[in-house]
């Protein structure tokens, strides 16, 4: 299953130094072929750009990209995840609270991990 991978999951699984999307594949059992926003490596990038602990994040995080399919979409980050999403039918994966309520009011599919790291999906079924 194809799945939009959000700025803050990238961020999460190179902070905790875990592979937090096969956590989710083990849950759904699929496995997720990741797609990123040109809008998130954008996000990625900038963060990256100073010092300290989130920089070195998102220069971990942008490195664990190497691979994945970048496909371009208009706007800001969250508002091209909810576009992209609905669009195509394709679920985010994210931890970002803010992002997912915004999913949720307009129905569209998520998989994120709770503080404990436990799975959590919202899939819709067509």
């Amino acid at each position: 299953m194809k799945a939009l991978l959000d700025t803050s999951i990238l961020l999460l699984c190179a902070e905790k130094r875990r592979d937090y999307l096969a956590v989710l594949e083990k849950k759904i059992g699929d496995v997720i072929e990741p797609v990123v926003l040109e809008s998130v490596l954008r996000e990625l990038k900038a963060l990256s750009g100073g010092r300290g602990k989130k920089a070195k994040l998102a220069r971990a995080a942008a490195e664990m990209l190497t691979g994945v399919e970048v496909v371009e979409a208009e706007g800001a980050a969250d508002e091209a995840l909810i576009k992209y999403s609905s669009d195509h039918g394709i679920p985010v994966v994210s931890v970002d609270l803010r992002l997912l309520r915004r999913l949720s009011r307009a129905g569209l599919p998520y998989i994120t991990v709770s503080k404990a790291g436990k799975p959590i999906v919202r899939l819709i079924l067509r």
